[in-house]
């Protein structure tokens, strides 16, 4: 359900982004963004989680190789979910 991406592949990828760090607990995106950006972890965890009123519910948590994205980056909907990163990171954004 969450591929991993080997590093022949994450190299195809790096000319089309830029690297990025996210420090513990940074949010990424939030619920309701549009026109976000797609992460590649090169290092660190994230935790994708969908807010409600009586708490977060944890979707997954995703390490290095793994990658974010949902329906609303290729339809321009807005995102059902947040992403913060879990620990200090380093991030390739497309």
């Amino acid at each position: 359900m969450f591929p991993r991406l080997d590093p022949a592949q994450i190299a195809r990828l790096a000319p089309l982004g830029r690297r990025r760090r996210a420090d513990a607990g940074e949010v990424l995106w939030e619920r309701g963004a549009v026109k976000r950006s797609l992460y590649v972890l090169l290092s660190g965890r994230i935790e994708v989680d969908s807010p409600a009123g009586d708490g977060d519910e944890r979707i997954t948590i995703q390490d290095a190789g793994q990658f974010t994205g949902e329906m609303d980056i290729v339809s321009g909907r807005h995102s059902v979910v947040r992403a913060r990163a879990a620990a200090e990171s380093d991030l390739l954004e497309i």
